[in-house]
C-alpha cells in the first residue's frame, strides 16, 4: 500500500515538472514569435523604404546622365566655336593689352597732386598681391607672357613681409633680382613693412644678403618704405641713403623700438646729417626712431626741396640751424610732423636768422616736446597763412610761451586742435589761455593720462561772467580721451554742454548760437560715466533721441551725435 502511494507521488511530481517545463518553453516560443514578427514588420518597412530610395536614386541617375550629356554637348560646341576663330586676346593690339596689364597692376603710391596725403596705408595682403599680379598675368599664355615681359612698369614694385628663415632670404634675393631685370631702368617702389613688434624677422636671421642687393639699386628708388627690426638695420642701406638717390620721391624709415637702439645707428662715424644729399624730387620724407636720419645740408639749399609736401621727423635731438634751413628749402610743405626730445636753446640760433619764411601751403602741423620750442621762438618769422590743423604733445618747458606767442598769430585759420599730455591745474590754465584766441576752432581733441573736471569748468564758464568771451564759440566737435577720470568729470561734461545751450537760449546779441553737435568720450572706464542720467542729459542737450529699450542705456556710450 505504501509502495503504491509512493509511486503515485513520484508520477505526479514528474508530470508537474514536465508541465512547468512545457509552459516555460511555450512562453519562450511566444516571445520569439513576437520578436520575429516585429523584425519581419521592420524588415518589410525597411525593404519598402530601400526600394523607394532605390527607385528615386535610379531616377536621379537618369536625370544626371541627361544633364551630363547636354553639358558635354555644350562644351563640345564651345570648343568647336573657339577653335574656329582666334582668341579674343590675340585680336587686341599689343599696346592696348599692355595698358590693360598696367591698369591691372596699378597701385596708388601717392604721387598725384590731387591726393591730400602721400601716406600709403595698404595692408600687407595688398602689397603682396600687387607684387604677385605680374607673375600671374605672365602665366596665362605665351602671348600674355611676351607682352608682360616687354612691359617694365609691371615689374617695378616690391612689397613683401619680413623673411623668417634663410631660405626665405634667398627667395627674396631671387625675386628682387628678377624684378630688377624685367623692370629694366624703371623707377622702383619698395615696401618692406617688417613688423618688429610681432618679431616677423627672427633676431638671429642674417638678412644682409637681401638688403645689400636692395642698396645696390638705390639710384632707381622712387618709393622706399622700410620698417626696420633692430637686426635688419643695415649698414648697406644707410650707405645707400648717403649716396645719390635722384629718383626718390617718397622715403619712410621707421627704426627699432628704442631711439638709437641699433648699433648700426650708434656706432657709425658718419655725421647723422649726411643723408639724402641728392634727392631733388623728394615729395615725402619720414624718419621715425632713428639715431638721426636727416636730410644732408647740401640738399637744404633755398628751394632745394621745392617738391616736398610732407615731412615727418621723430628723433632724439635736432639742430635749430638744420630746422631753419629745412623750412627755407621746402616752401611748399603741406604737412609737417616734428618730435624732438631735446635741442639747442631756441633763441641763440634764431637770433641769427631774421629773414621771414612763408610756407603758404602748410595746413597741418604736429609738434612734440622740444619742437614746440622751435616754433615758439620762430613765431614772428615763420608765417603759416593757411594753417588749419595743429597737434601738440605737451611740453611744460615751452607750452606757456607757445600758447601766448604762436597761437594768437594763427587763431583766424585754425579749425582743428589736438593736445595730448599730462595736465595739472596749471596746465589747464595755460591751455585755456591759449584757447581763448581760437574763435574759429571747430574740432577739439584732448588726450591725457588723468583728467580733471577743472578743464570742463574752464570750457563751460565765461571768465568773470563775460558771456561774449566764452571759449571756442564755433566748436562743433569735442573729443576727449583719458585713462583715468574722477566721477565728477561726467557731471562737469554735462555742465559744459548745458552751458552752451543756456547761452544760446539767452538770445544774447554778442553770444553766437552753440554749434556743438558731436561729443566723443573714450577711455573713462567706470569713473562715473556709466550713469544713465549723465548720458540721457547729453542726448537731450544735443537733440538726440533717447533709446527705446532700457537695456540699451546700460551700455557705456562713447559717441554722441546731435541733430544737424
Amino acid at each position: 500500500m505504501a509502495a503504491a502511494a509512493y509511486r503515485d507521488r513520484i508520477g505526479f511530481d514528474l508530470a508537474y515538472f514536465t508541465l512547468r517545463q512545457d509552459e516555460a518553453r511555450l512562453a519562450t516560443l511566444d516571445k520569439t514569435i513576437g520578436d520575429s514578427e516585429h523584425y519581419a514588420v521592420a524588415a518589410t518597412q525597411a525593404f519598402a523604404a530601400a526600394a523607394e530610395h532605390l527607385q528615386t536614386t535610379e531616377d536621379n541617375i537618369v536625370d544626371l546622365r541627361l544633364q551630363r550629356e547636354r553639358l558635354a554637348q555644350r562644351i563640345a560646341t564651345q570648343k568647336r566655336a573657339m577653335a574656329a576663330r582666334p582668341r579674343a586676346s590675340a585680336k587686341l593690339p599689343v599696346e592696348l593689352l599692355r595698358e590693360v596689364f598696367v591698369w591691372a597692376t596699378r597701385f596708388d603710391v601717392g604721387y598725384s597732386d590731387t591726393i591730400g596725403s602721400l601716406h600709403v596705408s595698404a595692408s600687407l595682403h595688398e602689397l603682396k598681391a600687387r607684387t604677385r599680379i605680374p607673375f600671374v598675368l605672365a602665366s596665362v599664355s605665351r602671348h600674355w607672357r611676351t607682352v608682360a615681359l616687354r612691359s617694365p612698369a609691371l615689374w617695378s614694385f616690391l612689397g613683401v613681409k619680413g623673411p623668417s628663415s634663410t631660405r626665405e632670404v634667398r627667395t627674396l634675393r631671387a625675386l628682387f633680382t628678377t624684378l630688377c631685370e624685367w623692370s629694366r631702368a624703371r623707377p622702383l617702389d619698395i615696401f618692406l613693412p617688417w613688423d618688429y613688434i610681432k618679431a616677423d624677422v627672427p633676431s638671429t636671421l642674417d638678412v644682409s644678403p637681401f638688403l645689400s642687393l636692395l642698396a645696390g639699386q638705390s639710384h632707381r628708388w622712387r618709393t622706399f618704405k622700410f620698417s626696420m627690426p633692430d637686426q635688419a638695420v643695415s649698414a648697406d642701406i644707410l650707405n645707400a641713403l648717403r649716396g645719390p638717390t635722384p629718383l626718390l620721391e617718397n622715403v619712410e624709415l621707421r627704426g627699432p623700438t628704442c631711439i638709437g637702439a641699433s648699433r648700426h645707428w650708434r656706432d657709425t662715424d658718419v655725421p647723422p646729417m649726411e643723408y639724402l644729399p641728392s634727392s631733388g624730387k623728394l615729395r615725402r620724407f619720414c624718419s621715425r626712431y632713428n639715431h638721426g636720419l636727416f636730410i644732408a645740408e647740401v640738399g637744404l639749399q633755398p628751394g632745394g626741396l621745392v617738391h616736398l609736401r610732407e615731412m615727418e621727423l621723430y628723433a632724439q635731438s635736432a639742430s635749430q640751424s638744420w630746422m631753419w634751413r629745412a623750412l627755407k628749402a621746402a616752401p611748399n610743405l603741406e604737412t609737417l610732423d616734428i618730435f624732438f626730445h631735446s635741442e639747442d636753446h631756441p633763441t641763440t640760433t634764431l637770433r641769427r636768422h631774421l629773414e621771414t619764411i612763408d610756407i603758404t601751403r602748410l595746413r597741418s602741423l604736429a609738434l612734440g616736446q622740444a619742437a614746440i620750442g622751435f616754433f615758439t621762438a620762430a613765431a614772428q618769422v615763420v608765417r603759416l597763412p593757411v594753417l588749419e590743423k595743429l597737434e601738440l604733445s605737451w611740453s611744460r618747458a615751452y607750452i606757456r610761451a607757445f600758447m601766448s606767442d604762436f597761437m594768437p598769430r594763427h587763431a583766424s585759420t585754425l579749425i582743428e586742435l589736438k593736445v595730448s599730455g599730462a595736465w595739472d591745474s596749471l596746465a589747464v590754465c595755460q591751455l585755456t589761455d591759449g584757447l581763448r584766441s581760437l574763435r574759429n576752432l571747430r574740432r577739439l581733441r584732448l588726450e591725457t593720462s588723468e583728467l580733471s573736471d577743472s578743464l570742463f569748468n574752464a570750457l563751460a564758464l565765461p571768465p568773470h561772467g563775460a558771456s561774449d568771451n566764452w571759449l571756442l564759440p564755433q566748436l562743433e566737435e569735442f573729443k576727449i580721451r583719458s585713462c583715468k577720470a574722477p566721477s565728477s568729470c561726467a557731471a562737469a561734461l554735462v555742465d559744459f554742454v548745458r552751458m552752451r545751450s543756456y547761452l544760446q537760449a539767452q538770445n544774447l546779441d554778442h553770444c553766437p548760437p552753440s554749434r556743438l553737435r558731436v561729443v566723443i568720450v573714450e577711455g573713462w572706464g567706470g569713473f562715473g560715466w556709466t550713469k544713465a542720467a549723465h548720458r540721457a542729459q547729453v542726448r537731450t542737450l544735443l537733440g538726440m533721441p533717447q533709446p527705446d529699450s532700457p537695456d540699451i542705456d546700460q551700455e557705456e556710450d562713447s559717441i554722441f551725435v546731435g541733430a544737424a
